[in-house]
Parts: C-alpha cells; structure tokens; sequence
C-alpha cells in the first residue's frame, strides 16, 4: 500500500513501472493520487507549481525505513537515478499518508542540477545500474562511516542552483573519496588515485589522470577567484556534466 508519493518532474521512460527496492516503485500513473486533503498544508501558489497534470511518473514509497528518514529514502532513489544518468529531475514535494489524522506534505531540497534544452529518455540499462546504485547508498546510509560524507555532498550539489557550488560539492566528495594523504602534491595525487579506480574505463591511466586534473582545475579557478571564471558561466552545463560523469564513474569503482 502506497505510503508516500512524489511527484517526478522531468522522468522519462518507456516503462509504466519499475521496481526500485523492495520498498519503493516508479509508476506512471493514469490517474492522480486524491491529494485534497493537503490543501489545508500548501497553498495554491505551490500547486500551480507543482502542475500534477503535467507529471506523468511519480515515486511511490510502500515501506517507511527504521534506520533513515523518508527525507533520506527519498533522495537514495534520487541519487541513484541521477548517478546512472546525470540528468534533469524535480522532486520538490512528497505526500505522506501515515493515517487520516497525520498525513502531511513536505518539501525537499529541490533535486534538480544540469539544466538541459531536451528531456532525456532513461533506458532499462540506466534503471538497472540505478538499483546497483541505491544497494551501495543504503549500506553508506546504514553504516554512517566516511563514505556517508561523499554522499552528502555528492547529493548536495545535485541540488544547487549556482554551478560553481556544485562543482565545488563534487570536488569536495571526490576528495573524500580518494583522499589517504595531507602531503603536498593533492591535484596530481587525485589524479593518479583516479586513474587507479577506474581502470575499466575506455581510457588510458594518463587519460584519465589527464582529464581529472583539468576538471580540478576548474574547482582550483573557482576557489581562488580566477577572473576566467565569468567566462566559463557560457558553458557552465558542460562543465557540471563532465564533472556529473566523472562523479558517477568514481562511486561505480
């Protein structure tokens, strides 16, 4: 039975449904969830914002978890989807039916980052990747060790809307991912630490070494306040993308 709802602006896919985890779904559904009893929790300016009509899939929660909050359930699945393809979604609000008299409507941090001129279908391959995904997430979550710092802020930069926080959280969970030394040399010992983990990549140990520091370099720029940052605002959805893809490959190692 469904327990919690979330609207999924910006999914696409050709399936009516898919299972996540044992407690959570993506459906698309043909009818909208009553939800009249939270007009009395959110005004009608939000739900012009919202627009259910216009949101095909939802994310449906079926099992409230005792180790995490729903809040955390929720952006799991997110980050999953997002780390198996970086991509624009908008998960703003969630409906939660706990019983008649305690039902409510809550926000989350929007989870929208890498604005793109055309929705992206995501494949079967995509959605399969992602349950590989949210199984890691869950363990991090469950264990609460130093992998939990690189998912907080991998997740919050996927909910930044300045493109400079975000590359600067990416860079910050790439550092807690691979870091095992205070010495001088961090840029060229990322890199190499990079290129280590992801030796299945189509590239070479100097490619992929190479490529990270030219992206760290991005992070350095904006850090320091380089004046050709402004500049690089032009192409900043590239930047986010590389920087997206690079994220994702290190959390598959």
């Amino acid at each position: 039975m469904p327990i919690a709802y979330v609207p999924l602006n910006g999914f696409l896919c050709k399936f009516d449904r898919f299972e996540v985890c044992a407690w959570g779904y993506i459906e698309r559904l043909k009818v909208i969830p009553d939800l009249s009893k939270f007009n009395s929790s959110i005004s009608a300016e939000a739900w012009k914002e919202i627009n259910l009509n216009s949101i095909p899939y939802w994310l449906i929660i079926t099992e409230l978890s005792e180790k995490c909050s729903l809040a955390e359930q929720i952006n799991a699945i997110l980050l999953s989807l997002w780390l198996a393809r970086p991509y624009t979604i908008y998960a703003h609000y969630y409906f939660l039916h706990e019983s008649d008299e305690s039902d409510k409507c809550a926000t989350l941090d929007p989870f929208k980052i890498i604005v793109r001129r055309s929705q992206i279908k995501i494949s079967e391959d995509d959605l399969d990747r992602s349950k590989g995904y949210l199984k890691q997430i869950q363990k991090i979550i469950e264990t609460q060790g130093r992998l939990m710092d690189g998912l907080i802020f991998t997740l919050r930069g996927c909910v930044q809307y300045d493109w400079k926080v975000a590359v600067i959280c990416f860079s910050t969970a790439t550092e807690i991912l691979m870091t095992y030394s205070r010495q001088p040399g961090l840029t060229k010992r990322l890199a190499e630490v990079f290129a280590f983990l992801t030796p299945k990549l189509p590239h070479s140990p100097e490619d992929a070494a190479t490529r990270f520091e030219a992206l760290y370099n991005i992070r350095s720029k904006i850090v320091h306040g380089d004046k050709t940052i402004k500049k690089m605002n032009e192409s900043f959805e590239q930047h986010l993308s590389n920087w997206a893809t690079l994220l994702g490959e290190l959390w598959s190692a």
